[in-house]
């Protein structure tokens, strides 16, 4: 026992020994800092330079003689960084972290940070800001202009500590809890600049007075301690976690809780029920008690100690913030791009750390054509990121509510699913109208432009309201609201003006709920109906390749369905698909099969593997090579092949010097928009020009192992050809198409394994599974090989496990 109580004992002679220590450090440096700050009044006890007298040398011993001798040299090495201010060793120590956000906070002086003046996250900021401006200024108005023009002016340590915060997840920050003091020296003067009424960039802690703001403030130890000392009560064994402490902080506060019950306050607990009554007592208790809990916050952040120089809080206006994250969002052209890992790819290629392909920068200066057009889809997305967020918080939740009974879930999933669709509905009526005008704008432009200008519509109000309603469909079926669902499909499949690419997806889910899920009147009808879709969709040349095959078993099986006579049956045989054969692997599981852990089987040499790489031990022993690299190999793959497409000069996709790919590639508007140069390249691979083009490709960029979305420069070139040449010319070609098509949507669901024996030509594709249970692939992928295996690993016996895999040859 006496051993268990000596230990916090220690830890705060620890605690006193360090305070002490940089009570010490603050003094001894004092004089320095007073010289950096402020040189014109210390000129005199300046560092001696060449061409200065002895006085100058004099001066500085004397204004650091209270230093001791060991630490004088860290001190005079300190000052000489300062002046030569190298930018690159600020950046490149940028990951390291020391307490604290001032240099005089350090221990000691070896853990003093170097001072500089810049940084490349300003740098980054201000080039951002005079792109958007130079060229784009008629989006944005006058007072607008006027904020832009303040940032422009700002003192430089106001303005590193601004493009700081603007970095961070919008909320009160603590200062304390930051360290920019290689940027900034004085960062109380800094935020005392931003919260000045002639900037007005930010706010201090003196306007944080709700109590639910000061509480995310707080760390979980905090949250404990306050309530702790606040007896608030908190049922056992119920989660510790910041945001259920929250919601116990504020039912106490608002009299939804009673105080903790005492061993001695049964009297006391019995008189506080009587007044709660009273419902003005009550009133006046919760606000008692919220005032309390308010000064108990604040003196946890510090917002009290006026000496503190680091100041406690600060956030950025709601109002700056927006305007310059509208800013950014004109610069990157992407809506979801994240503004840390564009200015950090910037950084990376300034430090050499990182090279990104080589290509001419087509920067558009009449993106949207007028202000009205990038506020109308400013608003679109923010409405359409609402939406979003609301779906994804009710099912991300869902394990913690499954603790209810599925009636309650289910009841609870009903209500935010409908007031999800009330918010598609009411965009409705705006989106129909937005459709008309661009239907008519449509058919009066040619086909080279309407196929140019086609990604320019992602970043019209029109598609996202599209994306939005499309997903509001998804909700009426999860609602089991299945006549709304497809009226809403076919107002979608009506218009040809945004997102073709889903096409395919719309037909395939209104003719799975024409046959399955509509009940009212004759179901014949809802057949034939389902029927009809099913070919109108296979006639549409905007419906993509991988929607084909569900199409056709769709019709093949209505028309069983519907009796239709043999002779007017439609004959898919070109593209019938073979049935997988089996082979059965036996292995060794040395782990328990426990849910969600991966199983360890024993390798040949003994030792412990995954069944992936028991997989690959048996094709190694049959003469193949292989990795398990997923989609990895079939992305590098295609990134190399259609390299030059990719970086080929085109409006609208090249904005930003530090591209991976294209703004394009992710979306369908890529094979629209460059058509002609796709097909082209496909009949190259298809003519055997692949292994040329790729060699060569590959010559050229791995030295640098230069960055480019899906290629991975761990592979070996000889390995690339072999694969390549194994696939085969016309297989290799069908892959690019389907995923040039929409690379997004179409790269994902590759087998886990690739493996290749190269003297017989033969590669495989595997899908290794456990237990003999059988999981579906995408299924566009048995297009374009001829011969499909499965493997079904079984059972030998209570520690011997085997897993089924399917391999396509």
């Amino acid at each position: 026992m006496r051993k268990r109580n000596s230990q916090p004992v220690l830890q705060e002679k620890g605690n006193k020994k360090k305070k002490a220590i940089s009570e010490n450090s603050q003094r001894t440096l004092e004089s320095f800092f007073q010289k950096r700050q402020f040189p014109e009044e210390t000129s005199a006890c300046a560092s001696p330079i060449e061409g200065e007298d002895h006085n100058a040398t004099d001066s500085t011993t004397r204004t650091l003689e209270v230093i001791p001798d060991d630490r004088e040299s860290d001190l005079l090495l300190l000052e000489t960084l300062v002046k030569s201010n190298p930018i690159d060793y600020l950046e490149s120590q940028s990951n390291s972290s020391v307490p604290g956000s001032s240099v005089v906070d350090a221990i000691s002086p070896d853990e003093i940070q170097p001072f500089f003046a810049t940084s490349m996250y300003t740098d980054e900021f201000d080039k951002i800001m005079h792109t958007v401006l130079e060229n784009e200024k008629y989006l944005f108005t006058e007072e607008e202009l006027q904020i832009a023009e303040k940032h422009r002016v700002l003192h430089i340590e106001a303005k590193h500590l601004f493009v700081r915060i603007f970095l961070r997840k919008h909320k009160w920050i603590r200062l304390r809890k930051t360290d920019y003091s290689r940027n900034i020296a004085d960062i109380n003067n800094a935020r005392s600049i931003l919260c000045s009424p002639q900037i007005k960039f930010a706010r201090d802690e003196t306007e944080l007075v709700d109590l639910a703001h000061l509480l995310n403030i707080l760390l979980v130890d905090e949250l404990k301690a306050l309530i702790q000392n606040s007896r608030i009560p908190i049922p056992r064994g119920s989660a510790q976690n910041v945001g259920v402490l929250i919601n116990y902080i504020l039912d106490f506060a608002n009299g939804k809780q009673r105080p903790s019950p005492l061993k001695d306050n049964s009297q006391r607990l019995l008189g506080f029920e009587q007044k709660t009554k009273d419902d003005g007592f009550a009133e006046k208790e919760a606000q008692e008690r919220v005032q309390l809990l308010v000064s108990d916050v604040k003196a946890l952040i510090g917002s009290n100690h006026l000496l503190d120089d680091q100041g406690p809080c600060i956030i950025l206006e709601e109002t700056v913030r927006t305007l310059f994250e509208k800013i950014q969002f004109v610069y990157y052209r992407a809506s979801n791009q994240s503004n840390v890992s564009a200015m950090t790819a910037a950084i990376l290629v300034r430090t050499s750390r990182r090279t990104f392909p080589s290509y001419i920068v087509c920067r558009s200066n009449n993106f949207w054509p007028h202000r009205d057009d990038l506020l109308e889809y400013y608003e679109a997305v923010k409405v359409y990121q609402g939406f979003k967020d609301m779906i994804e918080d009710l099912y991300s939740n869902r394990r913690n509510e499954r603790a209810q009974s599925a009636e309650q879930w289910r009841c609870k999933e009903v209500e935010v699913l409908t007031i999800a669709w009330l918010q598609c509905e009411s965009i409705l009526e705006n989106w129909k109208v937005i459709i008309k005008k661009q239907e008519v704008k449509v058919t009066s432009d040619d086909d080279w432009d309407r196929a140019r200008l086609y990604f320019r519509k992602r970043f019209e109000a029109g598609w996202v309201y599209t994306h939005m309603i499309e997903d509001g469909a998804e909700v009426l079926g999860r609602l089991h609201e299945y006549e709304k669902e497809v009226l809403i499909l076919k107002t979608l499949l009506d218009q040809n003006v945004y997102r073709l690419g889903k096409r395919g997806a719309w037909f395939d889910r209104l003719a799975l709920v024409q046959m399955n899920h509509l009940r009212s009147g004759n179901r014949r009808i809802h057949l034939k109906a389902a029927l009809e879709t099913c070919t109108k969709a296979i006639r549409d040349p905007k419906v993509h390749l991988v929607y084909m095959s569900s199409l056709q078993r769709r019709i093949m099986r209505l028309e069983s369905m519907l009796n239709v006579p043999k002779r007017e049956q439609h004959d898919f045989f070109y593209n019938r698909l073979t049935t997988a054969t089996e082979r059965i692997i036996y292995g060794e599981r040395l782990s328990d099969a426990v849910v969600g852990v991966k199983s360890v089987f024993r390798n040949n040499d003994g030792g412990e593997c995954s069944v992936e790489e028991l997989a690959l031990g048996y094709y190694n022993k049959n003469g193949y090579k292989g990795f398990h690299s997923e989609n990895g190999i079939i992305k590098t793959i295609f990134g190399l092949l259609f390299w030059d497409i990719l970086f080929t000069p085109f409006p609208d996709v090249l904005e930003t010097p530090f591209q991976t790919a294209p703004l394009d590639l992710p979306t369908d508007a890529f094979f629209i928009g460059r058509s002609y140069e796709i097909y082209t390249r496909l009949r190259e691979i298809s003519n055997g020009k692949g292994l040329e083009i790729l060699k060569t490709v590959y010559d050229r960029e791995s030295k640098a192992k230069t960055w480019c979305i899906g290629v991975t420069w761990d592979y070996e070139l000889d390995d690339l050809l072999q694969i390549t040449e194994c696939i085969g010319a016309n297989a290799l070609s069908q892959i690019c198409k389907v995923f040039a098509e929409e690379y997004d949507h179409r790269t994902g669901g590759m087998p886990d394994l690739c493996c290749w024996n190269y003297e017989k030509k033969e590669c495989l594709f595997i899908e290794a599974q456990i237990h003999c249970f059988f999981i579906g692939v995408d299924r566009f992928i048995e297009q374009f090989w001829s011969k499909s295996r499965t493997l079904p690993y079984q059972d030998m016996g209570r520690r011997r496990r085997v897993a089924r895999s399917m391999i396509y040859n």
